[in-house]
């Protein structure tokens, strides 16, 4: 569907996103309120920092050449059986096979059928196919129903770096354990999220990384090793157990075509990325590996940045599996086609494709609702557009949501969105029930099968 959106809401919302970039690209995978909006300053520090002292060049445009060069025997019985017997066992031995090969058509694909009396997870389970929640935490009362409606789930904070490790040198993975043996006890699938990310310190890294980056007699040698060290630590600690990790999430500046001036890319330019999947390889070569990032639109200079550097990483022999696309709508929702080339495009490049953060903030559909449809309906079609274009897609191989249900989501902890709370962005409402989006993806999984 396409939104025809009332001309001042997109101008207020979009100039509004506009002025507040920094702290958007800041906090679009926080859910903590104070981390979130005292960080954004921080990090928009970063950036202006990273205008003079960036020994890299924070304008430089990626795909430049800054990269571096690195039974049937019961018949046969019942047919001999026939000579001495009537033909009533013939009968009787027909009526049986047929009841047994419309049974056994029924236990066939059974989720995949029109209207099917399956939930979301059994659905997906049958067509081989990934939907998912980041999972807030191992104490949410939404744990109760994920494994009846999702067979994938991500952590949505536990395993960042600056979680597990606030500071360098403390580490703790208690929580992050506890949601790996929720995993593992529901038999659910994991994608480890992220282990390297640039924004918020204390929450995207360890709080005094950067102080102890540029202490560092080598910062270059310092970081990169840091680096490595906290990845090959986390991902040998969950190696056969996670599926597939984030191993650099939203390298990019959220406008433009350059990279995001933080601490690892000011330090050691592109070289970072390259580092970080390395090491995430050989702690374990099974897993896959994908980049994530976020965009506000889905076609542009951003779009030709992500896929030139997706394009270098490949020719470079850099071990990355796929790309994670976020899709956190704030304004409106994309247009169809261009959603669908872009995820096309990635995959052409030999690469799967997942959709890493879905949700739908109602303020996007404003519109609709002014046009008298309900909100929930109107969010279907939001969803259905993501849906439909991972599906016809050659390799785009699940989908997650940035949540589990409408009571915790991360929209209605951070500015400018928490002044809209609630934003009722997710598949499951405040009750843990599902709502039309959940149904419109079921179906259109089913569709597609």
């Amino acid at each position: 569907m396409s939104v025809k959106n009332n001309g001042a809401t997109r101008f207020f919302l979009f100039l509004m996103l506009l002025l507040s970039a920094g702290l958007l690209a800041s906090c679009d995978d926080d859910d903590d309120p104070s981390t979130s909006s005292g960080q954004a300053d921080d990090d928009d520090a970063v950036d202006d920092d990273a205008s003079d002292d960036d020994a890299v060049g924070d304008d430089d445009t990626i795909g430049d050449d800054d990269t571096i060069g690195d039974d049937d025997t019961i018949d046969d019985d019942t047919a001999d059986d026939d000579i001495a017997d009537d033909d009533t066992t013939d009968d009787d031995t027909a009526d049986d096979d047929a009841a047994d090969d419309d049974t056994g058509d029924d236990d066939t694909d059974t989720c995949l059928k029109p209207n099917a009396d399956c939930t979301l997870a059994e659905t997906a389970a049958e067509a081989g196919f990934f939907v998912g929640a980041a999972l807030p935490g191992s104490t949410d009362p939404g744990l109760t129903v994920v494994p009846t409606h999702f067979n994938s789930v991500t952590a949505e904070n536990a395993m960042k770096w600056g979680s597990l490790c606030p500071l360098l040198e403390q580490c703790d993975y208690a929580e992050a354990d506890a949601l790996m043996d929720f995993a593992a006890a529901n038999n659910l699938r994991v994608r480890g999220h992220a282990l390297v990310w640039g924004k918020i310190p204390g929450h995207g890294h360890p709080g005094d990384l950067e102080t102890l980056v540029n202490q560092a007699p080598d910062p270059y040698t310092f970081l990169q090793q840091a680096i490595d060290d906290h990845v090959r630590t986390t991902v040998s600690r969950y190696a056969g157990r996670v599926e597939s990790w984030d191993v650099v999430n939203e390298p990019l500046a959220a406008i433009g075509s350059g990279f995001e001036g933080n601490i690892f890319y000011r330090t050691m330019g592109p070289d970072y990325i390259d580092t970080a999947f390395l090491a995430a390889h050989e702690a374990d070569p099974n897993a896959r590996l994908f980049l994530n990032e976020y965009f506000m639109a889905y076609e542009g200079p951003k779009i030709e940045a992500f896929l030139a550097l997706l394009e270098e990483l490949v020719d470079r022999g850099v071990p990355i599996d796929g790309a994670g696309i976020q899709g956190h709508v704030y304004v409106t929702e994309p247009e169809m086609s261009r959603l669908s080339d872009f995820l096309v495009a990635i995959n052409d490049l030999g690469l799967d494709v997942e959709l890493t953060e879905l949700d739908m903030a109602k303020n996007a559909l404003w519109d609709d609702m002014l046009a008298g449809r309900e909100l929930f309906d109107a969010q279907a079609d939001a969803y259905d557009i993501f849906a439909t274009a991972c599906l016809s897609a050659p390799a785009c191989t699940g989908l997650t949501t940035w949540g589990i249900d409408d009571s915790h989501t991360w929209l209605d902890n951070v500015l400018p969105f928490e002044w809209f709370a609630p934003n009722l962005p997710l598949l499951l409402d405040t009750e843990l029930e599902p709502k039309p989006a959940y149904f419109t993806i079921r179906e259109r999984i089913a569709e597609f099968n």
